[in-house]
């Protein structure tokens, strides 16, 4: 039985099966979230069981499925950035800050790490331009999606199986730091 996450073991456990997707940050994420766990941690050591992966590792992921799909990980707190890094050379606030949690929710993971850290005394200097949205420094390259609430005359279409186009609603458009993605692109 497992007592903590392991990222190696869960690359080499289920980077094999059917829909693994490798973990966005994952020692980040199991150091942000040292009881959140639980749940997958478990779900771990059942995939490494003989013929248990293809079931277990769904329940693992970082976007887990199944029982642990509850098991919500720590997001970034837009309070808390502020709060903590305003007072620091470089500061810029967040641009629609919820609205980028929002769409970004397994994307923030190296940010979230690096507000925890910056939030401890004597840190904020050091660790709040990698909590920034244009970060630098080890996570520069984590490319965040930044939540536009759409107007009421541009919103995304979807197109359902039978053909029929709907309205997607409460849906954001996606502008990404690199160009504008739409649901319907």
């Amino acid at each position: 039985v497992l007592k903590s996450f392991n990222c190696g073991h869960y690359a080499s456990t289920c980077s094999a099966t059917i829909g693994y997707m490798a973990y966005s940050c994952c020692s980040d994420t199991v150091a942000t979230n040292p009881l959140g766990m639980v749940c997958r941690t478990y779900h771990l050591g059942v995939a490494a069981m003989a013929g248990n992966a293809a079931t277990h590792c769904l329940h693992a992921a970082q976007d887990a499925t199944g029982p642990c799909a509850t098991e919500v990980l720590k997001s970034f707190n837009c309070s808390l950035y502020s709060s903590t890094c305003s007072g620091t050379t470089g500061y810029m606030a967040y641009s629609g800050c919820s609205d980028t949690v929002a769409a970004n929710p397994l994307g923030m993971v190296c940010r979230t790490y690096h507000l925890g850290v910056a939030a401890m005394a004597g840190n904020a200097t050091t660790h709040c331009p990698h909590a920034a949205q244009d970060a630098t420094g080890p996570f520069a390259a984590e490319v965040l999606l930044l939540g536009v609430p759409t107007s009421p005359t541009s919103r995304p279409i979807i197109t359902t199986a039978s053909g029929e186009s709907r309205l997607i609603p409460g849906m954001m458009m996606l502008l990404s730091v690199r160009g504008l993605f739409t649901a319907n692109n």
